[in-house]
């Protein structure tokens, strides 16, 4: 099992081993989609500036391992989801830089996250 309190889990530097990873931006739009086989590690999947609140939309599926989607903000850690969803979730964050990390222990795993406002 991954530990988040681990100095690599809020590092900006991504530590991961994956067979296969992606992660995709749509142009001009705050969605992103990935998938990932195998993963193992620490990777960020989004990084943008916030002044409140903020509204997610995730499909998150993953078919094995363990996985685990956070939200990582100042040093403080958000546990967003670690099991299959689709749903909306509401923040309420400082102003400034947030980033949406990935954390996987030999996980298979789909995601869709879109911001909302």
């Amino acid at each position: 099992m991954i530990d988040l309190n681990n100095k690599k889990a809020t590092s900006i530097i991504n530590y991961k081993k994956a067979l296969v990873f992606y992660n995709r931006k749509k142009w001009l739009k705050p969605i992103y989609i990935g998938k990932a086989k195998s993963f193992s590690g620490y990777q960020t999947i989004a990084k943008f500036k916030t002044s409140g609140e903020e509204k997610l939309y995730i499909e998150f599926t993953q078919s094995k391992g363990y996985s685990a989607l956070f939200l990582l903000q100042n040093g403080n850690v958000q546990i967003i989801t670690d099991t299959n969803c689709q749903k909306t979730f509401e923040f309420q964050l400082e102003a400034g830089l947030c980033r949406l990390r990935l954390i996987g222990d030999h996980a298979s795993l789909n995601y869709y996250v879109e911001r909302r406002k």
